[in-house]
């Protein structure tokens, strides 16, 4: 495994060495920041000033979340948490298994990307969502507990009542 080293402090540094770590794992543009400037629409946007290297995401001209760190190699973090979700998400809906919760697939692929660009992301990734399935574990049966407590209503079982019925048949793992 690779160990990602950062030390731009400009933003065409950050720009290049960005460019740079998405390449390896083949990193569409359109997941990466753009730098100076939000084109929003939920697009994270990276600044630099005094007080540091700022990653900041704006929607509809409203800033929905600002992380500040003084260390490159954390905004780098950042970048690529956020581009390796979103390839993940993109992996897992070409590679779906009916009746499998969807986070075996996409949860394995980030880590897997992750770990191409260094080991100490993957691992701090891994806690993340090890922490994940602790509240909120698999749920393979999620779809087809929802489909029957959907017919159940559409049988005139009224809604509470069919969830609780569906839940029954196929336990929620997080309410055990």
């Amino acid at each position: 495994m690779k160990e990602i080293t950062a030390t731009a402090t400009t933003l065409d540094g950050l720009r290049k060495a960005i460019k740079r770590v998405a390449a390896i794992i083949s990193a569409p543009g359109d997941l990466l920041p753009t730098y100076g400037s939000s084109r929003d629409f939920g697009y994270p946007h990276i600044e630099i000033d005094h007080s540091g290297y700022h990653y900041v995401v704006v929607e509809r001209g409203n800033e929905l979340e600002r992380r500040t760190t003084r260390d490159p190699h954390e905004l780098l973090f950042w970048v690529f948490d956020s581009a390796t979700s979103s390839m993940a998400g993109d992996f897992e809906l070409e590679h779906r298994v009916e009746g499998q919760d969807s986070r075996r697939i996409s949860f394995e692929k980030k880590l897997e990307l992750l770990g191409q660009l260094d080991s100490a992301w993957q691992a701090r990734a891994a806690e993340e969502q090890k922490a994940i399935l602790e509240r909120y574990p698999f749920d393979d049966v999620a779809s087809t507990r929802a489909k029957l407590a959907k017919q159940l209503r559409d049988e005139g079982v009224p809604p509470d009542r069919a969830w609780d019925m569906a839940c029954q048949r196929f336990p929620d793992p997080s309410n055990q």
